[in-house]
């Protein structure tokens, strides 16, 4: 979490993290910009349990022809929480998660046809 909020910083984005718990295999907090409240923030999951990822890939796995989603060994999951979602946020967290390492972006409703040029 810290490489990324550095990365971030890096690129212009001064984020703060709020509410951050961590366990074995996982960690999460609360992502807000600097000059936002932390009513303002979206949740960054992170998850590198092998046994938690490979659940997590077979789930989706059957939808991603390419192949690339199997060989994820980490799952970022971003939760937005609201009806106002600051998107500038979310686009500043998923392109320092893509400049620190390699991406299959996956959403619910879109699938992996999916891309930080969709966010609104």
């Amino acid at each position: 979490m810290a490489r990324l909020l550095l990365e971030m910083t890096n690129a212009g984005t001064c984020v703060l993290a709020s509410g951050r718990s961590f366990g074995a295999g996982w960690t999460h907090a609360g992502l807000h910009l600097e000059s936002e409240s932390a009513e303002n923030a979206v949740l960054l999951e992170v998850r590198n349990d092998a046994q938690i990822v490979q659940a997590m890939i077979r789930e989706v796995e059957c939808e991603d022809f390419s192949g690339r989603v199997r060989q994820a060994n980490t799952v970022f999951t971003l939760t937005l929480v609201g009806t106002d979602v600051n998107w500038g946020l979310v686009r500043a967290v998923w392109q320092g998660i893509e400049a620190l390492w390699p991406t299959v972006a996956y959403d619910e409703a879109s699938g992996f046809d999916v891309g930080v040029d969709m966010i609104g």
